[in-house]
């Protein structure tokens, strides 16, 4: 389907979050399905607990951007079955306990839908609770989201590091595809789609997206499920235009589709037509109730990090400060207490780059070990060897890298390029004695 609906827009998602902060004054706001990162980070390899690590990665990018994530969990009225198989197989219940163990840890908020994650996720976009849903699937478009996020991840060259998205916003989807999420309902059910995996016998996505945009798919989402004349009336139509190409909707005359007298399943439609959403009583209620500025408890981290990754002893906590400090410092920046100032030591250069879409950046010096702060004293003595995993990819974009976490020393200075929307946010008054230095005495 991404196929009809084109690559959308590839943006940054540093750009995506200074714009978002420059023009609302607050950060961004994304829903994510758990259940799609459950199955992503599936993927994370070597180590201890490689699927919550990769978790954890994720966690500290969204961080470093000032986007604050809000975990949709699929509810107990979900559909059971999505492409033959049951729903909800990757998200165990020990996935789901620590993953909200680890959005606690973090300040992150989640929630819990009433049915399937997706729908939810975008129920509250369009109701205002997010900016945005971060999404793989088609779903979301399908059940109405204003705006999508989906493939966040590198952009040019042989980069690692996720730094873009591809932006569907449902305006810009309709007037460059002419599919509307009613038309996107049909392509799924013709073609075959999550609930329905075998569709209309024959039918490609080209003829269904015909269909599509042809108005089939508003038309009939507009019958009520009971009516069962108006449904025999819209199947006879599509038939007739399919065979016919009466009106000129397809590129041709189709005689070997054929429309099936129980098409479509109307369970199936209703799960796209009428999901089991929160009701508006229910949005408004998370509304007020929802934190969106929860504290980092950085000592729940490192307990954290020390059992379920390995990452124990002196070296564990030097690794732990090296991956997560970066991102702290960072959102303090955007929301700066009154010890902000000393945690800056200086700035030493400035940046427009690639990987945050040319958006202004300022490069501060910082001590790590004075934003994220660990008891060393406390931590064991060395006798175990912590695994690198894939914490190098926190090498910032242009960087020669950091030193090695055996080599990392928390407690000296270190460089990061920071957005300059954030720095002037936190320290403005250190950023305009940069950029307008007072001229030396004589």
């Amino acid at each position: 389907l991404y196929q009809e609906l084109g690559p959308g827009s590839r943006v940054s998602l540093a750009k995506l979050s200074a714009d978002h902060y420059i023009s609302t004054g607050r950060r961004l706001r994304l829903a994510v399905d758990a259940s799609i990162w459950a199955f992503q980070v599936q993927a994370g390899k070597g180590g201890n607990n490689p699927a919550l690590r990769t978790l954890y990665y994720r966690l500290i990018r969204l961080l470093h951007l000032n986007i604050t994530p809000l975990f949709v969990f699929d509810g107990p009225n979900r559909p059971v079955f999505k492409r033959n198989h049951k729903t909800n197989t990757t998200m165990t219940p020990t996935l789901t306990r620590s993953t909200k163990a680890l959005l606690k840890l973090f300040g992150f908020p989640y929630h819990e839908a009433p049915g399937e994650a997706e729908a939810e996720c975008a129920n509250l976009q369009k109701h205002g609770i997010v900016d945005a849903v971060l999404s793989e699937d088609v779903d979301t478009l399908m059940f109405g989201c204003g705006v999508t996020f989906r493939n966040w991840s590198g952009e040019g060259g042989k980069s690692r590091t996720p730094t873009h998205v591809s932006v569907y916003e449902r305006e810009s989807v309709e007037a460059v595809s002419g599919l509307t999420p009613e038309g996107m309902v049909l392509i799924a059910l013709m073609r075959g789609g999550d609930y329905l995996p075998e569709g209309v016998p024959g039918c490609g996505i080209k003829i269904a997206a015909s269909a599509a945009r042809a108005g089939f798919g508003e038309l009939l989402c507009a019958l009520d499920a009971q009516d069962e004349g108006g449904l025999v009336a819209w199947r006879r139509r599509l038939q007739s235009e399919l065979e016919t190409n009466e009106s000129g909707y397809f590129k041709r005359r189709n005689k070997t589709v054929r429309i099936p007298e129980g098409f479509p399943d109307m369970t199936v439609l209703g799960y796209y037509k009428k999901p089991v959403i929160s009701s508006k009583e229910k949005v408004e209620r998370l509304r007020n109730s929802i934190r969106w500025s929860g504290e980092i408890d950085s000592s729940g981290l490192r307990e954290s990090a020390r059992w379920a990754f390995e990452w124990r002893g002196k070296i564990g906590a030097a690794k732990f400060i090296r991956c997560l400090a970066p991102a702290v410092m960072s959102w303090n920046l955007c929301t700066p207490t009154e010890g902000i100032r000393e945690l800056v030591s200086g700035f030493h250069g400035r940046r427009e780059h690639f990987s945050t879409g040319e958006c202004k950046e300022l490069r501060i010096s910082f001590i790590p070990g004075n934003v994220v702060k660990v008891n060393m004293d406390a931590e064991a003595d060395d006798d175990v060897e912590v695994q690198p995993n894939d914490d190098d990819e926190f090498a910032q974009d242009g960087e020669d890298g950091a030193s090695k976490t055996k080599d990392y020393d928390p407690y000296t200075l270190e460089r990061m390029w920071v957005l300059e929307v954030f720095a002037r946010q936190g320290v403005p008054e250190m950023v305009e004695e940069y950029e307008n230095p007072k001229p030396k005495a004589r």
